[in-house]
């Protein structure tokens, strides 16, 4: 029973660390001085749990044996993101060659100035939020 309460404890405190890491805007960012802060929430849990120097020992070394399993996670999704933008482009690429082989050379004309006025919209879009940052 004693068992099933700490790895509750060690649980609840994985979830409370890693909730408060995903409701910072600069979670995914390295900055200066991020090492202290994981520190400052750290000595923060271990205040509010009322963890012992040794749960507060194990919990910093759970929290390493998982960080590089989430690095390897992140990297992988990462990569998947990466092979489906390619695979969805040779799939539209695909797609406009059957379309561009239906219509006339009017009608293709037409299309890519159309073609070409989404993409300045798009471009516009970009810039405005690019700007709004």
């Amino acid at each position: 029973m004693k068992l099933l309460k700490q790895l509750m404890l060690v649980g609840a405190g994985l979830l409370f660390t890693f909730s408060l890491s995903a409701q910072s805007p600069d979670a995914g960012r390295k900055q200066k001085g991020q090492d202290g802060r994981k520190g400052d929430r750290m000595e923060k849990v271990k205040a509010e749990l009322s963890l012992t120097d040794k749960q507060a020992a194990e919990w910093e070394a759970i929290n390493e044996k998982y960080k590089a399993e989430y690095q390897k996670i992140k990297e992988s999704n990462q990569a998947k993101k990466a092979a489906v933008r390619e695979e969805m482009k040779a799939l539209r690429e695909e797609h406009d060659a059957e379309v561009e082989a239906l219509l006339t050379p009017e009608q293709l004309q037409k299309w890519n100035e159309m073609k070409a006025e989404r993409e300045a919209r798009k471009s516009e879009r970009r810039e405005k939020q690019e700007g709004a940052k």
